[in-house]
């Protein structure tokens, strides 16, 4: 039992310490060199492909890149693949070290809804990979 509450302890601190670094998920292979990661799913910007996220809860699909302005134009589309509507919904895309969060008035199970993020000065060349992550968002369910 005394092991038990080691590692609940140990937990407890990763949390905190993730938490400080600014809600970014660290990585602890030392004491020393703890080095801070991006947060949510790795997705691939230059494919239309379905890309999961958020433990296979979310999908995007259709992701196109274009010149808007002075940066770049993300638009594609979020697939709920859970059972429960959300409504409404926040997601957060990081790209080039530039992270804008988009809403979604509402996702039903099964279903995708459009989107569209403006990041500025960033080019097409330099928006290859992101990473994408749930925010928040209500959930909308029936029980019988």
């Amino acid at each position: 039992m005394h092991k038990s509450a080691n590692f609940l302890v140990v937990v407890l601190v990763s949390a905190f310490t993730g938490f400080i670094a600014g809600g970014m998920a660290v990585d602890t292979k030392d004491d020393f060199a703890a080095t801070p990661k991006p947060r949510g799913s790795h997705v691939d910007l230059t494919t239309s492909e379905v890309q999961s996220f958020d433990s296979q809860n979310f999908a995007i699909v259709g992701v196109e890149r274009s010149e808007h302005l002075a940066g770049i134009k993300l638009e594609g589309r979020v697939i709920n693949m859970t059972s429960v509507t959300f409504s409404p919904v926040q997601f957060e895309i990081e790209v080039g070290g530039e992270a804008r969060i988009f809403s979604i008035s509402q996702i039903s199970p099964g279903d995708s809804t459009g989107f569209d993020v403006y990041i500025p000065d960033l080019q097409p060349e330099d928006a290859k990979y992101g990473s994408i992550r749930y925010v928040s968002g209500d959930i909308e369910y029936y029980a019988t």
